[in-house]
């Protein structure tokens, strides 16, 4: 997961420092790796940053896919809402820096790429929020997708500038209201479909699929962060994180043993918030690892 491992230092680096004074130097040094390491998976930095704003965005898709799909759509909707909230504040430094990264003149080559980024964003958006409001029936069904995701994006801008925590419940809850008089009082739209879909099949393509090792480890940082924002004693921390990086260990053995990462996974059961994301693990092992735990 030398691959991970990197995404995921650079994350830090460049949340902490930013794009332009993190070098990849400084990356491969802190993963105690060559950058001959460095240039077997990633060309250049920029791409390295463009893969990392994927990364966060499957990380999401992994995340969304632990809520319990057999709840009502209202109900799922309001946690997918909460969900991306926290997804965007957790993310905040990042995505508030994208914009200004990818406009410099070094990332014209990716702009295909990031339109791509962009398209899958908007129709994952106008899934969710359709399964809920019936938007395919209406026509500023657009309108309302992109003022939902515009809204949500301000929210945690303008919130993080004054408070480390949102109050994320309550966001959502203002949000469904919102849509809910959008969708009652229907009006003329200003992006209209026939727009929006030469903009989305302008650039028709495959949603990537988390599959292999990447959709593995993108639900194992999907567990360390949730160890990061409940509440847990500093023993106890200490002894999930420790757990956590020797089921890392097992699943890169050939023949990983079931009877240790069984325990392991036993031990993060134990915590009520964690068991969605370990039945999800376990999952995605059977999947592709074919072992049943």
């Amino acid at each position: 997961m030398k691959k991970t491992q990197i995404i995921h230092t650079a994350f830090q680096l460049f949340t902490e420092k930013g794009y332009a004074a993190t070098s990849i130097q400084e990356i491969v040094s802190i993963c105690k790796m060559s950058k001959a390491t460095f240039y077997h998976y990633f060309s250049s930095k920029k791409e390295l940053f463009y893969e990392l704003l994927q990364f966060r965005d499957e990380l999401f898709e992994s995340q969304l896919q632990v809520l319990d799909q057999e709840t009502s759509p209202n109900v799922r909707f309001r946690k997918q809402t909460e969900l991306y909230i926290e997804s965007l504040h957790t993310n905040r430094t990042l995505f508030l820096l994208a914009p200004f990264v990818v406009e410099q003149e070094e990332f014209i080559e990716l702009e295909k790429g990031i339109k791509r980024f962009k398209i899958k964003t908007y129709k994952r958006l106008d899934f969710m929020l359709s399964s809920v409001f019936k938007l395919n029936q209406q026509s500023n069904r657009w309108d309302i997708v992109l003022l939902y995701d515009a809204l949500i994006r301000e929210y945690v801008e303008i919130g993080s500038y004054h408070s480390e925590y949102l109050d994320i419940p309550y966001a959502a809850q203002c949000v469904e209201q919102y849509l809910d008089l959008l969708v009652e009082n229907e009006m003329e739209p200003m992006l209209s479909s026939e727009l929006m879909e030469k903009l989305t099949e302008s650039n028709h393509f495959e949603e990537k699929a988390c599959v292999g090792e990447s959709r593995l480890a993108y639900i194992l940082i999907s567990l360390e962060e949730k160890l990061n924002q409940i509440y847990l004693s500093e023993i106890e921390r200490t002894a999930f994180i420790g757990n956590l990086d020797m089921l890392k260990e097992k699943l890169e053995e050939e023949q990983p043993q079931l009877v240790i990462m069984n325990s392991i996974l036993g031990l993060f059961e134990h915590k009520s918030e964690l068991v969605d994301i370990v039945n999800q693990i376990k999952k995605v092992i059977g999947e592709e690892k074919g072992l049943s735990i």
